[in-house]
């Protein structure tokens, strides 16, 4: 023995002389471990490794108590896993060594480190070997242990820091693997629920939706169980195309339905009679070629609030109906027979009634009723319609004040009023929609009308004043032309603030015409002809300019401004096309008392609406409910 090996052997006896204790056993393990890292010649740590292996194996003879006795086994199984990895081991060097047994009296043999199962020890080497083989292979993955495994070597991780880093990296592998396949199984499940609540709505809205469909329109059609189909149909329209229920065998009968909402329905060529459908939404729908109480003894149809924007009763049959305060927006009403309905209070904005039929009764009720906001009238309706006496005119006017249609119309101006600042260009806008609003339905033209508004007092020293509402058409007209006019006008929007100039003082013009003051109207034009030529040669203010020039040269007796206005008048209406609406009702009284003017109007009314004779006779009217 060389001089080295004897001072390690030295060294080995003067620490094992000193195992009494597992914490010296545990020193001389850390100091062998500290050894053999320094760099050691590998003859010499393996004979030291040997020399403590059975230093530690006679120790168990002092050490009595049993998990002393199992930590100085796991450090004994640790060291006979090194002899057994060291190159040219002997056979014996894989035999599993054992602590001696205590000295002392008899202790349980069960419980001893020293009946530690040779599988443990085996299992210690064999798991020690993967966790240097981890190591020498850059600690790739792919010797990670996994599973039961794991739990298997965690019971030796305290032998071995190596092992324990081994056993560590296994188990964060472990649960990020349970994780990814968490998150796989997370994602398969949801994928596979999409898609199993995609193919249930795939289903229900092309199977059943559509066979309950078919099935509620065959009752329809039917006559049986009416209401409970339209309910049914009216509930799952959001998720349905339009319902096409046309030319039904059986008329629908005394179906009250309030609310109905069906998204532009069908019902061309269907019989009704007794239909209570008030507030219905039915935008869109059409009734063309069918007949309401037309036949038998009819029952009356309610219709009253409903939303009818767009509907088509082309050609329809209509008895006893009642469209009271309907939204009936751009509905077309060519070639219908009306009889003995009610059209008060209803939105007649751009409907069409061309070549219509009505009996006394609907003509005295459309009085109730902007009617001229609708186009297609015949001529001779047109006259009866208009005509009517100063306190009529007022009776009806309470009407139109209360209607949806001039309510919508007046709050777009007021709140636009309201949402601007005084003095400017958008406060001068909102002014004119006020007063133009008020002109086409004749509501609160002139003073002495009731006003539309929350007016207040204001000083007349300044005409511009416009904090508070105006409360005619008149005072809202003639601020805004003020505000304008004192507005700076950039040289490069020149233009377009004078023919904006000259749209305001047009209305401001047509409303004067209302209360009277056409030769202030007149100076208006004018006024309007110098600022822009092209916009007073337009058909609408052309109409109206010939309207005051005849009326105040009747007034001065001056029969060749009377011969020019007649010709600015069929120019407006013969080139220009212009068809009046709302001037038939505004300005009644300086059409229709000149015979020329209406000779005109009814010429170019016929030619542009040509009458379709309708000699269907009314069936009588249906006893009130």
């Amino acid at each position: 023995m060389d001089h080295a090996d004897s001072a390690a052997a030295g060294s080995r006896l003067e620490v094992s002389s000193s195992y009494e204790t597992l914490a010296a056993l545990r020193q001389a393990h850390t100091a062998l471990r500290h050894s053999i890292s320094a760099g050691s010649q590998a003859t010499s740590a393996t004979e030291q490794v040997r020399a403590f292996v059975k230093d530690v194996a006679k120790a168990g003879a002092r050490l009595a108590d049993v998990k002393e006795r199992r930590a100085a086994q796991i450090i004994l199984d640790y060291w006979s896993a090194e002899l057994a990895a060291t190159p040219g081991a002997q056979g014996s060097g894989f035999s599993a060594l054992k602590l001696e047994e205590f000295e002392g009296k008899t202790r349980d043999v069960t419980s001893s480190p020293a009946e530690t199962d040779k599988s443990d020890q085996r299992a210690l080497i064999r798991f020690s070997a993967f966790a240097r083989e981890w190591e020498a292979s850059d600690r790739q993955s792919g010797y990670l242990l996994t599973g039961d495994a794991i739990k298997q070597a965690a019971r030796f991780r305290e032998a071995d820091f190596g092992l324990d880093k081994f056993v560590s990296a296994s188990e964060a592998a472990e649960r990020r693997s349970r994780r990814r396949w968490r998150s796989v199984l997370i994602g398969g499940t949801s994928i596979a629920v999409l898609l199993l609540c995609f193919s249930a709505a795939l289903f229900w809205q092309f199977w059943y939706l559509t066979s309950k469909r078919d099935f509620y329109i065959a009752n329809l059609k039917l006559g049986i169980r009416q209401l409970e189909a339209l309910s049914w149909l009216s509930f799952y329209q959001p998720w349905m195309p339009p319902y096409d229920l046309s030319s039904t065998a059986a008329e629908l009968e005394g179906v009250k339905s309030p609310g109905l909402r069906l998204y532009a329905p069908n019902f061309a060529e269907l019989s009704f009679d007794g239909i209570i459908w008030p507030d219905a939404q039915l935008e869109g729908a059409s009734f063309a070629q069918s007949q309401f109480s037309f036949d038998g003894e009819a029952t009356p149809n309610n219709l009253e609030g409903a939303n009818l924007r767009w509907a088509q009763f082309r050609g329809a049959q209509i008895n006893s109906t009642s469209f009271f305060g309907a939204d009936l927006f751009r509905a077309v009403f060519d070639r219908a027979k009306l009889c003995h309905v009610d059209f008060s209070n209803a939105n007649l904005r751009s409907a069409s009634f061309w070549s219509v039929t009505l009996d006394d009764f609907t003509k005295e009720r459309l009085k109730n009723t902007a009617w001229w906001q609708a186009i297609g009238w015949p001529w001779s309706i047109i006259e009866q319609i208009a005509n009517e006496t100063e306190r009529q005119r007022e009776a009806h006017l309470i009407h139109l004040k209360a209607t949806k249609g001039y309510n919508q119309d007046i709050q777009r101006g007021l709140n636009a009023f309201r949402n601007t600042s005084s003095g400017t260009l958008q406060r001068a806008l909102a002014l004119n929609d006020i007063a133009w609003t008020r002109a086409v339905w004749g509501i609160d033209v002139s003073e002495g009308q009731p006003s539309g508004g929350n007016a207040s007092p204001e000083s007349p020293s300044y005409p511009c004043a416009d904090r508070d509402v105006p409360s005619n058409a008149r005072q809202a007209a003639e601020r805004a032309v003020c505000i304008l006019t004192k507005l700076p006008v950039p040289r490069e929007k020149g233009d377009a603030q004078a023919a904006l100039l000259a749209g305001v003082q047009d209305t401001l013009a047509y409303v004067l015409m209302q209360n009277g003051r056409i030769a202030e109207a007149l100076k208006l034009f004018e006024e309007i002809r110098t600022r822009d030529r092209e916009f007073a040669e337009t058909g609408e203010t052309l109409f109206r300019y010939a309207v005051a020039e005849y009326t105040d040269a009747v007034r001065q007796s001056d029969d060749a401004r009377q011969q020019a206005a007649v010709k600015a008048f069929q120019k407006a209406i013969g080139e220009q096309r212009y068809q009046p609406t709302h001037e038939l009702a505004t300005l009644r009284g300086p059409i229709f008392h000149v015979s020329v003017f209406v000779e005109l109007l009814k010429e170019a009314t016929d030619k542009r609406w040509p009458s379709v004779s309708n000699n269907t006779a009314c069936p009588k009217p249906a006893p009130a409910q």
